[in-house]
């Protein structure tokens, strides 16, 4: 009686299968960059109306206006008088912002991982999430500063300010005043304000980094305990994580952002008597911001800052991470790897 025998499995040694893992989980430069320039388009599209509005309360001060307005009144002024259209006003430049942004932050923060991993005496796990977050962050907000400078003159610019006309085009009239500006001062008008926002975006994004990363295992343990594998399947500790670091680091660092906002409409044309002046650099507006309307002047436009920061943050690393997911899909099936 002839019996068929069993083919023997192959044994993977254990250093082999480690090794085919972590390449199999690798993340390239270029798939990195394509991930994060996708997050940056979907997120840039959800909140949207909560920047404007953000910015607009940021640029109030008792010492232009007598009344602060609030969320609501800012958002049915808006309505009443620019129309629906006005709360997506900046979307032209933050829609080349915000992938070029997200491309350039995770492409970066990618690389100094692995670069600061790599060191013959590697810092701890969360010093490098730190290191490497602060960095990208500084790094993309430099290289996307014009286009974040633009995008704020547009959201502040009222259609019905003094000297404007129904014919009026923000767009036009904001790059025409940049390139006046310019003229007199080349280079130097586009990174007006640029130090405030590295003072902040540093340890914002270090800290966002830091608590994402710290979060999202421990997330994952608790979501899948019930029934294993669908929190992950949807990326629900991806997104929970990415809120609470979003909402705690920008509760953090958001007297900058402010102090950003003000120097980045100094000089714009048809603001005159809008908003107000400051002519100094990032201590001396902090100062003036305080003095003018209190402590709480540099917390203006925090509930929304908040409301915006959660879904930017969990929206930006849910889309990040699934687009690695498919990806990572496609090159299983293809073999390429998209390096």
């Amino acid at each position: 009686m002839n019996f068929s025998k069993r083919p023997r499995k192959t044994q993977i040694p254990i250093v082999q299968k480690e090794r085919l893992q972590k390449t199999k989980n690798e993340v390239s430069q270029r798939q990195s960059a394509i991930a994060g320039a996708v997050a940056g388009v979907v997120s840039r599209f959800i909140i949207a109306p909560l920047d404007v509005i953000k910015i607009r309360l940021q640029l109030q001060s008792r010492a232009n206006v007598p009344t602060v307005h609030g969320t609501v009144r800012i958002f049915t002024t808006l309505l009443q008088r620019e129309g629906v259209r006005a709360l997506w006003k900046g979307n032209v430049p933050a829609s080349l912002l915000y992938p070029l942004y997200g491309s350039v932050q995770f492409a970066t923060y990618r690389r100094l991982t692995r670069f600061l991993q790599d060191l013959p005496t590697p810092p701890g796990a969360h010093a490098v999430n730190f290191v490497a977050g602060g960095l990208a962050g500084a790094t993309a907000t430099t290289a996307t500063y014009p286009l974040d400078l633009l995008r704020t003159r547009l959201a502040a610019a009222y259609h019905h300010a003094p000297g404007t006309s129904n014919s009026f085009r923000p767009l036009s009239a904001a790059l025409r005043a940049l390139h006046a500006e310019h003229r007199q001062q080349p280079l130097r008008p586009y990174f007006r304000g640029l130090p405030a926002a590295l003072v902040g975006i540093v340890p914002y994004m270090g800290l966002f980094f830091l608590m994402y990363q710290g979060l999202r295992t421990p997330i994952t343990t608790l979501l899948s305990a019930g029934d294993p594998g669908w929190a992950s399947a949807l990326g629900a500790p991806d997104a929970l994580a990415g809120t609470i670091a979003g909402v705690a680091s920008k509760t953090v660092v958001f007297p900058f952002d402010t102090v950003r906002k003000r120097m980045q409409v100094q000089g714009q044309a048809g603001t005159a008597g809008v908003f107000p002046v400051h002519a100094g650099g990032v201590l001396k507006t902090l100062r003036e911001v305080v003095v003018q309307d209190g402590v709480r002047g540099l917390y203006r436009g925090l509930g929304v800052g908040l409301v915006k920061a959660a879904p930017a943050g969990a929206v930006t690393v849910w889309a990040y991470e699934r687009c690695l997911y498919v990806m990572r899909r496609i090159g299983e099936v293809t073999g390429d790897r998209l390096r």
